[in-house]
């Protein structure tokens, strides 16, 4: 039976020579097809590993409160209105949810940091003492502040990798130094670590930290000196989510005077949430770009059924050669099958090449992460494999139907 096979192997590969360019141009879309799944999959992989990391590097069991606003799936909404948010929410939070391991405050102001001849755009965020240990954001250079300097709303910064790269060549250098925010003097007491882009596509490390009192005092122009823009809180692993949110949502309820039906002027999201949203949307996507690839080799199946039709109808005589001789109807739809079956190895053993060559050159040229997995190749070259049979099937049955007498006739 080996020996059999080898020599139809050879044959159909025999076969297929002959007919060089019919060849190639089935190659060709069979190859497109399963270099444009293996890229598009590694694409989108790569985007939400990306996305899954910048969720994390938000902070373990974290829960986020937003004024006024609401979550729809774990997505941000539009606003509902002015209701605020302020520290003296975050101080009861913080001693009446005993679940809760850090309570932070954040108030974001766009502002130019200079120093020397050096102006550069930044977002200083004033916070309060837990904020970075909610974040898992350590300071990698430099000291951090303590919870006196905190409190104290001492005119201390610390600066993200991006804003500290701007303003000196050697981010060490900026320890100690004196950093001018809307004209007032900041003493550099630190480095933070590099965090990477956020969801939205931002720099997070173009910022400077900086107490929330010196803020408030310092900076802000808001009307409520202790308005804050949202609280990030951390929670014990060993309690429930939900429960942790229940208590939040009666505390800031209570605090906010609302009662019976009256709706929150507040919203609570989850890092499950927004790591539920993002499986669901990249695999919608996934699923979308294997769909266009696979019509791609769709397209390469129907190449491969003209092309063995074509050869169906030139093999004619040869044809009923073989079945005058013996060949039974089963060994002339194997021959066939085999030609489509080559068609679809290599076909796919190309798809393979050129695909991890694109997915290894889109980080270099567009900058895109990529992460190259082996059920992409799989799924590429078993599209290539089953585009090849099914297809050439159709062509295989009608040879094998050839009557042998009209078979032998046909010129």
């Amino acid at each position: 039976m080996a020996a059999v096979l080898s020599v139809a192997l050879a044959d159909a590969w025999r076969t297929l020579m002959r007919h060089r360019l019919r060849s190639a141009l089935c190659l060709l879309s069979l190859l497109f097809g399963t270099s444009l799944i293996i890229v598009i999959v590694s694409v989108v992989e790569g985007a939400g590993a990306s996305v899954r990391a910048q969720v994390r590097s938000m902070g373990d069991h974290v829960i986020t409160v937003l004024p006024g606003a609401m979550w729809v799936g774990g997505v941000r909404g539009r606003p509902l209105g002015p209701d605020r948010l302020t520290m003296g929410d975050v101080l009861g939070l913080r001693q009446e949810v005993p679940a809760l391991t850090e309570v932070c405050g954040i108030r974001q102001i766009p502002a130019h940091v200079v120093r020397g001849h050096l102006n550069w755009p930044t977002f200083v965020i004033g916070i309060s003492s837990g904020c970075l240990a909610v974040r898992q954001w350590p300071v990698e250079i430099g000291e951090p502040i303590d919870p006196a300097e905190w409190s104290g709303g001492a005119a201390i910064a610390l600066l993200g990798r991006t804003t500290a790269e701007a303003l000196a060549e050697n981010a060490e250098d900026l320890i100690g130094q004196t950093v001018l925010i809307r004209g007032i003097p900041f003493n550099v007491r630190g480095i933070l670590a590099a965090k990477g882009d956020d969801l939205d596509g931002d720099d997070q490390d173009n910022v400077a930290m900086i107490p929330f009192a010196a803020a408030t005092a310092r900076l802000a122009k808001s009307r409520v000196a202790d308005a804050v823009d949202w609280i990030v809180v951390s929670r014990q692993e060993d309690v429930p989510a939900p429960e942790v949110m229940a208590e939040m949502r009666a505390v800031l309820r209570e605090r906010h005077g609302l009662v019976d039906a009256m709706p929150d002027t507040f919203t609570m999201g989850t890092q499950s949430e927004l790591e539920a949203v993002q499986r669901r949307v990249y695999g919608t996507v996934t699923w979308l770009m294997i769909s266009l690839g696979g019509l791609s080799l769709v397209v390469g199946g129907i190449g491969v059924m003209n092309m063995l039709l074509v050869s169906v109808r030139e093999r004619t005589r040869e044809i009923g050669i073989r079945m005058a001789v013996g060949a039974t109807r089963r060994q002339i739809i194997i021959g066939f099958l085999l030609e489509a079956l080559l068609l679809g190895l290599v076909g796919g053993a190309l798809g393979i090449a050129v695909g991890g060559a694109g997915a290894w050159l889109v980080p270099s040229f567009l900058g895109w992460p990529v992460r190259l997995s082996l059920w992409a190749v799989i799924a590429g070259a078993g599209g290539a494999l089953a585009a090849g049979l099914i297809f050439g099937l159709y062509p295989a049955c009608q040879a094998a139907r050839l009557n042998p007498i009209d078979a032998l006739r046909y010129e």
